[in-house]
């Protein structure tokens, strides 16, 4: 039989926590949840999941949206108030969310650029002489890049993919310098020769994708 299954991650001035939604429950409670919103989860049940405590709205569950005369304090959340387990690159499984890794860089692939939203940072599309957002319009576009690279710790060998801020750290350059890399090849080359055999440490999200 097909279900549904949705997730989102609440806090309060203690701590986070993911709150699971199954079946008829996605339609008609989660669907009506905003960010920001207080929620006040009535029967649900807890499961361990890869060393994490999770909620889990279950057949007896409710979820009141915004109770009257509820507020919450929530507290903030930086990559510290992330846990995440230290694993070695053949432990890395599809059910884990975020792990720390220590491996070598064995591999670069050139870094894609994309024209993007100043406001939302989605993917602009050009029309004419100009690029538009799908949610914001004609805008002035700003770059965006992601690069693929494969790690290898001893145990395995896997891809990682890292964005922007991630990116700019492994060249150690300015946001105007490794665009600069767009259209010197040379230059380019020499930043990824560069990272070959540098030992890194960070943490990211699993992620599982299609061999198609």
């Amino acid at each position: 039989n097909e279900g549904k299954v949705a997730n989102l991650f609440m806090g309060d001035e203690t701590s986070f926590m993911k709150l699971t939604f199954w079946n008829d429950k996605v339609d008609n409670i989660f669907n009506k949840i905003k960010e920001d919103d207080v929620l006040e989860v009535q029967h649900a049940y807890s499961k361990e999941n890869n060393g994490y405590v999770e909620l889990h709205m279950g057949n007896s569950s409710n979820c009141i949206i915004n109770p009257e005369g509820k507020t919450v304090t929530v507290k903030e959340r930086n990559q510290q108030s992330q846990e995440a387990p230290e694993k070695k690159l053949q432990d890395i499984t599809e059910n884990d969310q975020l792990v720390n890794i220590t491996a070598t860089i064995v591999q670069v692939y050139d870094p894609r650029f994309f024209e993007s939203c100043p406001n939302c940072g989605k993917r602009m599309q050009q029309t004419g002489d100009h690029y538009e957002c799908p949610n914001h319009g004609k805008q002035e576009a700003t770059y965006n890049y992601v690069m693929n690279l494969f790690l290898d710790d001893g145990t395995d060998n896997m891809r990682g993919t890292v964005w922007k801020e991630q990116i700019n750290k492994l060249f150690n350059r300015e946001e105007s310098e490794v665009l600069k890399l767009k259209d010197d090849a040379s230059l380019l080359e020499e930043a990824k020769t560069d990272l070959l055999g540098r030992i890194i440490k960070g943490k990211g999200k699993v992620k599982k994708k299609s061999k198609n």
